[in-house]
């Protein structure tokens, strides 16, 4: 039997069910692995076959390859930005070995870990975004945002800070970048792309944050940014699940941040229809859409960790 592998489980139950719910819709079956660094991760209970995964390094691929050829393991699905990159490098090797990983190629990953190569990627296409900069003195503005260059979710992140503040601040930051200061509604936007090029988009407001996660969320459609999202994801080769973050101020909106993977809210996409484990999982073990199981709808407080979720009618 072959298994599908989850890394970087952690504590990402809400990610884990909707897993399940996906796998539960192809006939054939397949095992659950979730694989994490630390040994004592809460998601180890939540399968049968939990995997202490070594330090994703060069010098550990041959040891994870093993692993994986040894518990044929067909699909990956990364789930936290650290082991990003290491992915991205050896997909296409892991490819020839019918491992398929849904993960963008490498130096589409690089620019989007990168807050200020991503930035000058949205400038050079003439694509609505926060103006960023190395240095706080070519930025005009009253208020300043100063965060890591290659920080993950928003712990390195502070807001609304004066000249002064910002300057401060960014001592504490290793690589530090600053930007404009903008306030507005934050949106993220939900993207599954297949090999083939199709896509499909999600947009969502974040009404509530906690640690760099939405606890509320509504769904909404807007022409303006689907078409903003449509011409960015022509302009780089995205593949799998994709999370972009925006804000919308006075009626503009501006792309903020790139996420080429799952995102912890993505869970909710389930109850829209974009089920991007199983969209992957079809076209690349070929498994007709017509050939999967009906699920029963299952409950929200069921499937998701988020306190409320309030889709859009």
């Amino acid at each position: 039997m072959s298994g599908i592998l989850l890394t970087c489980s952690s504590r990402k139950i809400h990610i884990v069910n909707w897993l399940k719910c996906s796998l539960k819709k192809i006939k054939s079956q397949k095992k659950l692995f979730l694989a994490d660094s630390n040994s004592e991760a809460i998601s180890k209970c939540f399968t049968k076959y939990f995997w202490v995964m070594p330090t994703l390094q060069q010098s550990n691929f041959n040891k994870i390859l093993k692993f994986l050829l040894k518990k044929n393991i067909q699909i990956i699905f990364p789930s936290s930005d650290f082991e990003l990159l290491f992915w991205a490098k050896y997909r296409d090797i892991l490819r020839k070995k019918k491992i398929f990983v849904m993960i963008s190629d490498f130096k589409t990953v690089k620019i989007c870990l990168d807050k200020y190569l991503f930035y000058n990627f949205l400038v050079q296409n003439k694509i609505k975004t926060i103006p960023t900069s190395l240095k706080i003195d070519t930025i005009i503005s009253k208020k300043y945002v100063v965060k890591s260059r290659f920080g993950y979710g928003s712990k390195n992140c502070f807001l609304n800070l004066s000249y002064k503040e910002a300057k401060t601040f960014s001592k504490s930051i290793k690589n530090s970048v600053f930007q404009k200061f903008i306030d507005g509604d934050e949106v993220s936007i939900d993207c599954y792309i297949s090999l083939q090029g199709k896509y499909k988009i999600l947009m969502r407001h974040r009404k509530s944050i906690n640690l760099g996660e939405s606890e509320h969320i509504v769904f909404f459609k807007d022409k303006r940014i689907y078409l903003t999202i449509e011409k960015l994801i022509n302009k780089l080769p995205f593949y799998g699940h994709i999370m972009f973050q925006g804000i919308i101020s006075k009626g503009v909106f501006y792309v903020m941040e790139c996420n080429p993977r799952i995102g912890g809210a993505s869970a909710t996409c389930y109850y829209k229809d974009l089920d991007s484990f199983f969209e992957f999982i079809s076209e690349n073990l070929n498994i007709k859409k017509n050939n999967f199981k009906k699920l029963k709808f299952i409950k929200k407080n069921n499937f998701i960790l988020h306190k409320t979720i309030t889709p859009i009618d």
